[in-house]
C-alpha cells in the first residue's frame, strides 16, 4: 500500500515513537502480524458482503444482484462490528513489529474507524438522501463500466438490483430523520440526472437478452425510475 496514506501513517508512527509513546497498553496482548492479516481479510470479506455495490466497484462480483441495506438495526450491527475490531486492534502489543507491519496496522485501523465515524458522526443514512440515490445509480454504473462478464449476465444483475430499488427508497424515507436541506437538494439533482443512465447507458446490455428477459429489464427499469421520481418529489419537502 504505497500511497499518501501510507506515508502519513509512517510519519504518525515516527512522531509517536519520538515522543516516547508506548506501542502497547497495559492490557495489550501478543498479536502477531499474521493475525492482523487474518483479521483484515475477514473484515474486508464482511465489508464487501455488506456493501455489494462497493464490491462491484472493487471488482468483486458475488453480490452484483444486491444493494446494501441501511435500516437502523443493520447499521447498529455494523457499528458493533467496527467497534469490536477496533478494540481488538487497540489491545495489540506491536513492540516487536516492523515499521511496515505497524503502518499496515494504522491503515487498517483508520479504515475500520471510518465505518464507525460515518455512522456515529456523519450519520449519512439519517441525514443524506444522496446515500440512497447513489446506491441506486452506482448499483447500475458499476455493472456497466467494465466488460467483466457477458452482457446478458450483467443485465440479469441489473434487473435484480433495479427490482430492489423501490424497497430501498421506501426504507430511506423511514431512516432519513435528520435530513439536511442542502443534501436533499443535491440528491434531487442526482435523481433528475438518473434517467439517461437507466435508459441509454443500460441499453447496451439488452442486445443479448431474450424477449422475456428484455421485458423483465424494461419492467424493472420502469419500477426503479418511478421509485426514484417519487423519491425526488418527497425530497422537495425535505429541502424546506
Amino acid at each position: 500500500m504505497k500511497s499518501a496514506a501510507t506515508a502519513l501513517a509512517a510519519i504518525l508512527l515516527m512522531t509517536s515513537d519520538s515522543m516516547g509513546a508506548p506501542a502497547g497498553s497495559a492490557g495489550s496482548r501478543r498479536f502477531p502480524p499474521a493475525e492482523l492479516r487474518d483479521v483484515a481479510h475477514e473484515y474486508y470479506r464482511w465489508y464487501y458482503h455488506e456493501f455489494p455495490v462497493a464490491a462491484s466497484d472493487a471488482g468483486m462480483h458475488e453480490g452484483d444482484s444486491r444493494l446494501a441495506a441501511f435500516s437502523a438495526p443493520v447499521r447498529e450491527k455494523r457499528s458493533r462490528k467496527a467497534a469490536d475490531i477496533l478494540q481488538r486492534l487497540d489491545q495489540a502489543d506491536t513492540t516487536s513489529w516492523s515499521v511496515d507491519d505497524r503502518v499496515d496496522l494504522e491503515l487498517f485501523r483508520a479504515d475500520v474507524a471510518r465505518l464507525d465515524f460515518e455512522e456515529r458522526v456523519l450519520r449519512r443514512a439519517r441525514r443524506d438522501p444522496g446515500l440512497y440515490v447513489e446506491e441506486c445509480t452506482n448499483g447500475i454504473f458499476s455493472l456497466l463500466k467494465k466488460d467483466y462478464q457477458p452482457r446478458r449476465q450483467r443485465a440479469r444483475s441489473a434487473i435484480a438490483r433495479m427490482r430492489t430499488m423501490p424497497a430501498l427508497l421506501s426504507e430511506a424515507r423511514t431512516e432519513l430523520v435528520e435530513v439536511v436541506p442542502l443534501l436533499a437538494s443535491l440528491a434531487r439533482q442526482s435523481v433528475d440526472g438518473a434517467p439517461p443512465l437507466f435508459n441509454d447507458s443500460l441499453g447496451i446490455l439488452e442486445d443479448d437478452l431474450s424477449a422475456p428477459e428484455r421485458a423483465d429489464l424494461v419492467n424493472a427499469r420502469e419500477g426503479a425510475l418511478r421509485a426514484l421520481k417519487d423519491f425526488g418529489v418527497w425530497l422537495k419537502s425535505a429541502e424546506k
